[in-house]
């Protein structure tokens, strides 16, 4: 199984992972590898937790159609008296019938840092679908099935998409579904599945996501560019580049600020080099650099240039 650590998500705010925040795990086998997805741990969950803002909204995923919605923070789960909520297992998923254990934050925390069981919402959303929280991004209680919580949660709608849970052993948990891998957050009360992705495909991920590099995989998160993160624009971390781009070091182009932390520039396939004029294909060895499954991927530099941070 392969495990993705996260550092601390930030909340609240647009998510941002850097590779720097990412420990990969002691997984052997590549992103896409069949059997059990991956897995992955950190000190800190994405300022989403991705590999940029908080586990909510600017970090990974993008609200998807097809589940309940909500635009308050109001008790959607029509609970006329709320019982006591008590600690639980996200792996084990141990609370009594017609509950789950979610993570939330606790009183005074900024970001996941304990878990509770809570009501399974009636009607509730399937991975993949959308779904809204009740009162904040970090409380707990949201609208998707067991086995699942909303992610990239709008702080404003309170809605984002439902993420499974990893699965298995506390020491080496992992994802069911081959095509996602397992990060780890929120002092390890935060287990989710995030889909990898290919970061030389056109469509690697849905509409204001990108294919950012993390914890030794690709994963989709939120694209933070705005109006720039184009070619050979200043950023500071991966997201700060339109998708198809990565922030490597400003020796990339003798046409990128040297002043700059780093410069955005277009991925490339090493096996069938297309990049701007000027360019060439060289090999990667900034973010994303040496991830097993992704040998072929580069980055569009001058001839001569590289693609790094030394």
């Amino acid at each position: 199984m392969r495990l993705v650590a996260l550092a601390a998500f930030s909340l609240g705010c647009a998510s941002r992972v850097s590779e720097d925040e990412v420990e990969g795990g002691a997984g052997s086998e590549a992103p896409s590898s069949t059997g059990g997805g991956g897995s992955a741990t950190s000190s800190e969950p994405p300022a989403d937790p991705g590999p940029g803002g908080s586990g909510n909204r600017g970090s990974m995923g993008d609200s998807s159609s097809g589940g309940p919605a909500t635009t308050g923070g109001g008790d959607f789960l029509n609970r006329p008296d709320v019982p006591p909520l008590r600690s639980c297992s996200v792996l084990e998923q141990d609370c009594p019938r017609g509950e789950k254990c979610s993570p939330y934050a606790a009183p005074g925390a900024s970001s996941w840092s304990a878990a509770r069981c809570v009501p399974v919402a009636p009607d509730s959303a399937e991975l993949g679908e959308s779904c809204a929280v009740e009162d904040s991004p970090t409380s707990g209680v949201d609208t998707c099935e067991l086995g699942a919580m909303c992610w990239d949660v709008d702080p404003e709608t309170l809605q984002g998409e439902c993420l499974g849970h990893c699965v298995g052993p506390q020491a080496n948990p992992g994802c069911e579904n081959p095509n996602t891998v397992c990060v780890i957050a929120g002092d390890r009360f935060l287990f989710l599945c995030h889909p990898v992705c290919d970061p030389l495909a056109a469509n690697a991920c849905s509409e204001g996501q990108g294919c950012y590099p993390a914890g030794g995989a690709f994963l989709c998160y939120t694209d933070l560019s705005g109006d720039g993160g184009g070619p050979l624009d200043t950023c500071d971390h991966p997201q700060d580049c339109a998708p198809g781009m990565n922030c490597v070091s400003p020796d990339v182009s003798s046409r990128c600020s040297s002043r700059t932390w780093g410069c955005c520039a277009p991925w490339c396939d090493l096996d069938a080099p297309e990049c701007p004029a000027d360019t060439v294909c060289v090999t990667n060895s900034g973010p994303g650099e040496g991830f097993r499954g992704y040998e072929n991927v580069g980055i569009c530099a001058d001839a001569g240039g590289k693609a790094g941070f030394g």
